[in-house]
């Protein structure tokens, strides 16, 4: 029996390692979706691209994975995450193929894959962030899901009910020990009430 009740600890002790990892992810994954900004763990991080202007490499609405890249480590082919410059979306990211370099690696010529031509603007050294290593088809369903109306709903639904299932067990537990103390109170009051009255009764039989 104490074999099983170990075990089953170590299951519980998983499981919720396992919500809280998923949790965590979600919140990570909204994060990046909304932010605007890169959050680098590892030198790693996760990209909504919102465009299809990479495909068929990185299709769009997709999540991809990007990593932490110095600017004199970028050679030709490459696909970067760079802060564009360009008038539409300046100061944003945008991910495309670098087609050439210019002198010591100070700037980049860039091309989305499905782009008839280069883009206008030049990539500058300083406003490379990141290289693209490969895309999240599963993690790409779940963020376009997100993305509507009704997976919203679903995710916090999601998180209800796991918080129920985790805590329902001990919310049960303390009210039933508010329960049985409030029974024992209750019991000792009228204890004390019945202890009151023999011994009044006792002192009138006394005085009689």
């Amino acid at each position: 029996m104490k074999t099983k009740k170990i075990i089953k600890k170590i299951i519980n002790v998983i499981s919720y390692v396992f919500i809280f990892f998923l949790l965590a992810l979600l919140a990570f994954v909204i994060i990046c979706n909304f932010s605007g900004k890169i959050a680098f763990i590892g030198g790693r991080s996760l990209m909504w691209v919102k465009t299809g202007s990479m495909e068929p490499t990185i299709e769009e609405r997709s999540y991809i994975v990007v990593k932490r890249i110095d600017a004199k480590d970028v050679e030709v082919g490459d696909v970067i995450t760079f802060i564009s410059e360009d008038a539409m979306i300046k100061g944003k990211y945008n991910t495309h193929r670098v087609v050439e370099i210019i002198g010591d690696h100070e700037e980049f010529v860039t091309k989305g894959d499905a782009n008839y031509g280069i883009d206008k603007d030049n990539v500058k050294a300083a406003n490379v962030v990141a290289k693209y290593t490969r895309s999240l088809p599963v993690l790409t369903v779940f963020g376009r899901f997100l993305s509507e109306p009704i997976g919203i709903i679903t995710i916090l639904l999601f998180m209800m009910i796991t918080c129920i299932v985790v805590y329902f067990p001990d919310v049960k537990k303390t009210l039933e020990e508010i329960k049985k103390e409030k029974i024992k109170e209750r019991e000792e009051m009228i204890n004390q009430k019945i202890q009151d009255e023999v011994k009044r009764l006792e002192e009138e039989n006394k005085k009689g």
